[in-house]
């Protein structure tokens, strides 16, 4: 009977969450974004953990270390196969490095320890910590608008045209210094966009421009020609690098995971402000149709699962949007207005637009080996800086995506499997859906569900009372 009870929970435990407004450990809730010492010292608490291993893989050009964790399988074949999850290339993407984060401790801690039973996880936390210090370094009185939610573009530095720190998301490396002293890099115009060139950062007489876009630099179909860069191409916010693993954080990644793609099922990669999913498009691969298919699959089962959070994140998120719909220019500028709660509810839950960059980290985790290799782009709709009151909704839906890859791959579960029980999607999911709507809707499903549950548990807690006290009536 009571074997019966403990398993009933602890299908319950991992078919529903009830995240609260600031679930996390006391000093490092998710509620919160953590610059990257606190999250250096987060990491390292996580280390304390038995089957957590913590290695540096490297260090960036301002020396900083590039960390990643090992976590072993919890069941009884330690050898099983790895997933990996890495956040925080693009250093403005706060939410991507907070994904990690809650994932790591949720891996640990919390409600998705059973991913660990079949599978070994490489989470790298911050892959960007140069560029992600950098971008706390803005000034809110002068570029932050709309109630201090939105980081302005560019700044009003007219000589420089540069980029303001809260939206800079390039690494911090030095890639043009040949010490001359002319004024080449004041009021220059990209030719390709036609405006004025806005992202050599900081740059004056005689300086030298700063950063690579990460995204650009693996060896998956790198755009060779960029080994003779004007000075303007080697200034602008996208550039991939003079060749092709040149950063010292991609050299890093390389090396750390040079013996392990053999033994790698999944590569995540999280960036965060479009709110949808891409597969690896640039190469001519066997099994696109099943990558897709697996993609397709995840999104489906977010929309459909209930929102893993309480009542009062909901009520809180509703309180907070309607206030910032009445005195936001940004949000009264979304087509809700505001933000939903819910993700993926654009019309496109895949990102056309913005699969395969030339160097991207999914095509190189498929070539290296990795069996299944998606992106991951979190909601934001361009806006960098993840409003508090939504971080824990949006971080636990796709904590869901992770879910399902891992059942259907390392588990062996089916996908109808994964699904019964959940509402069907309706007809409008995609484009009409309100957050207040959603938000009634999934907390009603999620308690109804409760409410059986607890149902069943009487149920079987009254029958077993009942043996034990016929039992018992008959020793008499």
């Amino acid at each position: 009977m009571i074997l019966w009870l403990i398993l009933i929970l602890g299908l319950t435990q991992a078919s529903f969450v009830n995240y609260p407004l600031n679930y996390g450990p006391t000093n490092h809730t998710f509620d919160t974004v953590h610059i990257n010492d606190e999250i250096n010292l987060f990491i390292h608490d996580m280390a304390e953990h038995e089957d957590v291993t913590l290695t540096s893989m490297g260090q960036t050009y301002e020396g900083r270390d590039i960390y990643a964790l090992t976590i072993a399988a919890s069941g009884d074949d330690a050898d099983v196969n790895y997933q990996v999850v890495e956040c925080g290339i693009h250093a403005r993407e706060w939410l991507s490095p907070a994904f990690c984060q809650m994932f790591v401790y949720e891996l640990l801690y919390g409600n998705y320890q059973h991913l660990r039973e079949k599978a070994r996880w490489i989470v790298i936390p911050n892959f960007n910590p140069d560029g992600y210090t950098y971008t706390f370094t803005f000034d809110p009185s002068t570029q932050l608008e709309d109630n201090g939610i939105t980081c302005i573009h560019e700044s009003n530095n007219t000589q420089t045209g540069s980029i303001n720190p809260c939206n800079w998301k390039k690494n911090r490396a030095s890639v043009w210094a040949d010490g001359t002293t002319d004024n080449r890099y004041f009021n220059l115009t990209n030719t390709l966009t036609g405006y004025p060139e806005t992202y050599n950062n900081d740059l004056g007489i005689g300086a030298e421009c700063t950063g690579v876009d990460l995204l650009m630099n693996h060896d998956s179909f790198f755009d060779e020609t960029r080994a003779n860069l004007t000075e303007i191409e080697a200034c602008t916010h996208d550039h991939a690098g003079n060749t092709t693993e040149d950063q010292l954080e991609t050299q890093a990644k390389v090396n750390f995971l040079a013996d392990k793609w053999n033994a790698i099922d999944m590569y995540f990669e999280i960036q965060a402000g479009a709110d949808c999913l891409f597969t690896p498009s640039l190469g001519d691969y066997n099994d696109q149709a099943e990558m897709e298919e697996l993609m397709m699959n995840m999104i489906e089962y977010v929309k459909r699962h209930p929102l893993d959070v309480t009542q009062d994140v909901t009520d809180n998120v509703e309180t907070i949007e309607a206030q910032l719909k009445a005195s936001s220019e940004y949000h009264a500028s979304l087509s809700n207005p505001g933000f939903n709660i819910r993700v993926l509810e654009w019309e496109s839950t895949v990102c056309p637009a913005l699969r395969g960059p030339n160097g991207n980290p999914m095509d190189w985790a498929k070539l290296q080996g990795a069996q299944y290799s998606y992106s991951i782009d979190l909601p934001g709709f361009e806006h960098y800086q993840p409003p508090p009151h939504l971080m824990v909704p949006w971080i636990s839906q796709y904590l869901r995506a992770i879910e399902l890859s891992y059942k259907l791959i390392v588990d062996g579960a089916t996908f109808e499997q994964m699904v019964q029980g959940l509402p069907e999607l309706s007809e409008d999911d995609d484009t009409t859906d309100t957050a207040d709507d959603i938000t009634t809707t999934d907390t009603e499903t999620q308690e109804g569900n409760n409410l059986i549950v607890m149902i069943v548990l009487f149920g079987f807690a009254a029958v077993g009372f009942i043996a034990v006290w016929h039992k018992a009536t008959k020793e008499e």
